[in-house]
């Protein structure tokens, strides 16, 4: 019984938090470019691009900070991949 509380209790706190992605409560505008893609730009010097494709094929999302890309990742509603960091040679 102790284990189906502590599930409620997590879900119930998930869904007051804003942006569980980006680690925290950042407060971010969209910027819909059209039906399928759009820009995250947060309140710090960073953004996100969400590029959808149609099907269950997901979101690839690249982010950005101080106009450079960070790191990518891949999204579906099935799973969600390990954010692919970019290094600069």
């Amino acid at each position: 019984m102790l284990f189906i509380c502590v599930q409620i209790v997590g879900k119930n706190d998930r869904k007051k938090r804003k942006n569980l992605d980006s680690g925290g409560d950042m407060n971010f505008k969209k910027i819909p470019i059209n039906q399928s893609s759009y820009i995250r730009l947060y309140e710090d010097d960073t953004f996100e691009v969400h590029c959808s494709a149609q099907g269950p094929l997901g979101a690839n999302v690249y982010h950005f900070k101080r106009g450079l890309l960070e790191w990518k990742q891949r999204r579906s509603y099935s799973f969600v991949s390990k954010k692919y960091k970019i290094n600069y040679e």
